[in-house]
This record gives C-alpha cells, structure tokens and sequence, in this order.
C-alpha cells in the first residue's frame, strides 16, 4: 500500500515575509515536491497598518514563480480569538483548548454559525484578491473549531479541511486518519520538548498511511527547531509520496 506524507506551511501573511523566505530556502534545499500554503488574509486585523512597500513585497512574493508546486489553503481571517460571546470562557473543553493548544488565537473556536459563515466569505474575498483564484481547502487556526464550521465549509463549496487529527473530504463526507507533527516555540519549554518530540512521533507514527507535517513561520527564530524540522522531513519522506490534499480527491 502506498504510504503519503503532506507537507504545510502555515501563516502567510506579509508579517512573517522573511521567516518564509527562509522556509522556502530550506524546502529547495531538502528538494521537496509538494507544499500546501496556508493563507491569512489579515493577520491579527493589522495589515492595514502595513506601509505600502511591504505590502507590494508580499505581493510580488506570493505570485513569483517556484521551483515546486504550491497548493494555497485559506487559513481563517485574521487568525485571532476576538470574541467568545458565542462560548464562555469558562466553557472546560474551551478553556483547555485555549490555554494549551494556542496563544489566543483559535479564530473559529467561539463563533456560532453565522458569523462563522460570514468570516469565512470575508477571507474568501481576500484569498480570490490575492491569488485570483477561489481557495477550495480551508485549515482553522490552531486546527481549533466548532462543527458549525464543517456546515459552513459545505455550503460555500469547499472540498477539504482538517483538525489535529484528521482531513476531512466535505463532498463525500470522508475522513482521513493523519496525524500530525509540528514544532511550538512559544516558551523554551515548549521549544525543547518539540524539538525531541516530533523526531520520536516520526517513528511512532511511521505505520500510518498519511503523516502531516506542519511547519510554521516562527520555527525559523530558532536553529534548533529549523534543525530539528529537516530531520524529521528527510526521516518520512523516505518511502513516501509528497502529495496534496486533493491527490485524496481524485483517487477517492
């Protein structure tokens, strides 16, 4: 059986625009085939606070052209937790969730369905502006939602999303068992403990069909990490096919 391993980059917006840069260098470096960009559209409600010229920098960035396939995923809107009329605070699942897999920042993890809907059409607009085409997978920030989200993605005619465990194929009603590694660099202790975490995951999880891998803008502050990373991609993509999300489409 053939086995497959998808590789995402997560968090571009114009703010992080040289940890890309970097990251781009370190997939031509490892010869990668496919990577799946994850799109903000505006980055903690502060792009307008962007001058021009870095703005047109990004811009140039996202359409030059690349020695790889790049597949584009819409990833939320602003890609921060600015309200949670909708679940309190106190909400136990909520609260976890919040304090150990994210810094404020699970977008969709207190809208009801309404607003979720109508953040998601905004950060369509925005993805169809940037990149002149409609985005047809969507990955929530910090892969933390409700299912009101899943409802939504239907309606507006997504074709795929995911959560820390699995990628779900909103057409067919399909799920994907993918776990996935990914690096956290938000204290030392968060640092260090994935930097040996995620090489044993690779090996743990190394009987599964599909693995993720989930590299984020930050990861390149700390050479570790950026050390640890290139370890564990040349370890999985060894006897695996680097594919996109929609491979799982067209051979379903």
């Amino acid at each position: 059986m053939d086995r497959y391993v998808l590789i995402s980059l997560h968090d571009i917006t114009p703010f992080h625009l040289k940890r890309l840069k970097q990251a781009e260098s370190l997939f031509a470096e490892l010869g990668l085939c496919n990577v799946t960009y994850l799109f903000i559209p505006d980055y903690h409600n502060l792009t307008a606070t962007l001058p021009p010229e870095e703005l047109a920098a990004y811009r140039s960035w996202i359409h030059q052209k690349r020695t790889i396939p790049i597949q584009w995923v819409l990833h939320g809107y602003s890609h921060l937790e600015t309200s949670v009329t909708h679940v309190p605070r106190t909400a136990p699942v909520a609260k976890l969730k919040r304090r150990f897999l994210t810094a404020g920042e699970a977008e969709f993890l207190s809208l009801d369905r309404q607003s979720t809907c109508m953040r998601i059409q905004q950060g369509i607009a925005a993805f169809e502006s940037h990149l002149d085409t409609p985005p047809t997978g969507f990955v929530a920030p910090a892969w933390l939602f409700k299912k009101n989200l899943i409802t939504c993605l239907k309606e507006l005619g997504f074709l795929f999303t995911e959560d820390h465990n699995r990628v779900y194929f909103l057409a067919h009603d399909q799920q994907l068992r993918a776990p996935v590694i990914t690096w956290a660099t938000r204290t030392s202790m968060r640092k260090y403990s994935s930097v040996a975490l995620c090489p044993l995951l690779s090996r743990v999880w190394s009987n599964h069909n599909v693995i993720r891998i989930a590299i984020h803008p930050y990861d390149f502050d700390h050479p570790s990490t950026v050390n640890s990373i290139r370890r564990v991609i040349k370890t999985v993509t060894k006897g695996r096919r680097q594919v996109f999300y929609t491979h799982f489409l067209s051979n379903s």
